[in-house]
């Protein structure tokens, strides 16, 4: 694509009519200055289109997937194939909205030259980046030509998450093995869960002798199952849609909740009142599917949590609930008539949390509040996010530091 640039427009455009006006009044000087003008306006286009580019570009971005704050870093590089050195050249990355503009040296004939610039991380999304191009000038800055390439790609940018110790097991978790001879019974007719190879400081009475016999390593019994939590994680995306910028911050603190959760092997799932249900799982892939659906949610134009509490009262198989939207502004967190709707889902769930976001945590124009009700989290400017969790969820862990 070749081009004049907004001085080549301008000076074109100064020349012609400086040159029509000293044609018009018989001065030959404008007229010479006129046409010098635009001649060199034309030499300058007949320089970019002689000198061809003969290149190869691509990127490298790394990584692709991080949380909001997290650096990602992408490498640009361009080679040279043609017999010719380039001239000094622009390269160009659409990035999200923004244009990477960064000048390369001249890369000699058949060589090559690679540029390293940081991605934007610092909000949650998915940003595209791509396609590469080339921009070459002439010395006058009249005329350009545009050479594009591939590199096609996006940065999955998930929420930034606190660092918050898990909930405790609660009513309705799942029992689960390690191995899959669940339920055998000994030679002495007690009855185990699993077995699992022998570590230093076992039992050796816990030896398993058939079993070891046949895998040809020490076997031990394992009569203890561990629990496997169930964590349902709902929003209330209402939020979004009367104040934006709380929308951040519930959204942040579900994403921490989910690796609070992940960490210790929960089963997670995240239900939203825009509709969303993830179900449960617990392998990695289904966590970065929850993370990416995070970095693209948006806010609901649901009135109501209704159909949301519809769905969370035909969940089976217990576990913990946690709640996280937005508070009224009387500071009591969600309304009264939707926290007791909430706790009625309790024979559902083993442990109700409610994570409710005062206005004073994203405006501070606004007094916190010192409202404090039962099992709600209640988030202000003086009371931040991991501190607000861990006086619900364990009143006597001092909160870790944030990040």
């Amino acid at each position: 694509m070749i081009r004049l640039t907004r001085g080549g427009w301008l000076a074109a455009g100064i020349g012609t009519a400086v040159g029509a006006t000293g044609r018009a009044l018989g001065v030959i000087e404008l007229t010479l200055l006129g046409l010098g003008t635009v001649a060199l306006v034309a030499a300058a286009l007949a320089l970019v289109v002689l000198t061809r580019l003969d290149v190869g570009m691509g990127r490298a971005a790394q990584p692709l997937r991080v949380h909001a704050g997290e650096p990602s870093q992408a490498r640009a590089t361009v080679h040279n194939r043609g017999r010719r050195a380039t001239p000094v050249l622009t390269l160009h990355d659409p990035v999200g909205d923004a244009d990477v503009a960064l000048r390369m040296a001249p890369i000699v004939a058949g060589g090559r030259a690679s540029t390293t610039y940081d991605l934007p991380t610092r909000r949650r999304g998915i940003v595209p980046l791509g396609p590469l191009g080339l921009e070459m000038t002439d010395p006058f800055g009249l005329a350009r030509a545009r050479v594009r390439g591939g590199g096609r790609a996006s940065l999955t940018v998930y929420p930034r998450v606190d660092r918050i110790e898990p909930l405790p097991p609660a009513a309705g978790s799942d029992l689960h093995g390690e191995t899959d001879q669940a339920h055998r019974l000994s030679p002495a007719g007690d009855e185990f869960y699993a077995l699992r190879p022998y570590v230093v400081g076992d039992d050796l009475r816990r030896v398993h002798w058939s079993s070891t016999a046949h895998a040809d390593t020490l076997m031990v019994r394992q009569d203890e199952q561990p629990r496997q939590g169930r964590v349902t994680v709902a929003l209330d995306l209402r939020s979004g849609t009367r104040w934006p910028a709380a929308l951040e911050l519930v959204v942040s603190a579900a994403a921490s909740v989910v690796r609070a959760s992940r960490s210790v092997h929960d089963l997670v799932r995240v239900v939203s009142s825009d509709g969303t249900d993830t179900g449960y799982a617990a392998d990695p892939r289904h966590t970065a599917a929850v993370m990416e659906h995070l970095a693209r949610v948006g806010p609901s134009p649901e009135g109501t949590v209704r159909p949301l509490l519809g769905r969370l009262g035909r969940t089976t198989g217990g576990g913990a609930l946690v709640v996280v939207g937005a508070a009224d502004d009387d500071g009591a967190g969600l309304s009264s008539r939707e926290i007791a709707a909430l706790q009625r889902l309790r024979p559902r769930f083993g442990r109700v949390v409610v994570v409710a976001f005062h206005p004073s945590a994203w405006d501070r124009r606004v007094r916190p509040a010192a409202v404090s009700l039962p099992g709600v989290a209640l988030v202000t400017r003086d009371r931040p996010f991991p501190a607000a969790w861990h006086q619900v969820v364990r009143p006597r862990l001092a909160p870790p530091r944030a990040g």
